[in-house]
């Protein structure tokens, strides 16, 4: 069963980093856009505090990083985490240098590196 598992966590990978995540890329905004209202109320409803540490597992592009990051504060901590280094790396780029998340990817879970 096991490696049934770890076929099915390679296969994501693999997806998230050669098809899903390039073409999420290639659309920027498009998605951001339309979960507009969602993320209002995602955040209305979460009430972070400054100093407050959040983990945001399957952060892609970042639409979601950059509000948590300024809702927590130069005292907080935002961890983002997604298996797709293109959408990762797009994340990075959108996320400036005074809201600094904590960058992990599937590689760094697995002992690779961070920011």
């Amino acid at each position: 069963m096991s490696g049934q598992v770890q076929d099915s966590n390679e296969a994501q990978r693999h997806y998230w980093n050669t098809v899903a995540g390039p073409r999420w890329v290639a659309s920027p905004g498009f998605r951001e856009r339309r979960n507009q209202e969602s993320l209002t109320l995602l955040l209305d409803r979460l009430r972070l505090a400054g100093g407050e540490s959040v983990l945001e597992i399957g952060c892609g592009t970042g639409a979601v990083t950059l509000p948590l990051a300024k809702a927590v504060g130069e005292n907080g901590r935002v961890v983002a985490v997604d298996i797709s280094e293109p959408m990762l790396g797009a994340a990075r780029q959108r996320v400036s240098s005074s809201f600094s998340p904590y960058w992990l990817s599937s590689s760094s879970a697995r002992g690779g590196g961070g920011r």
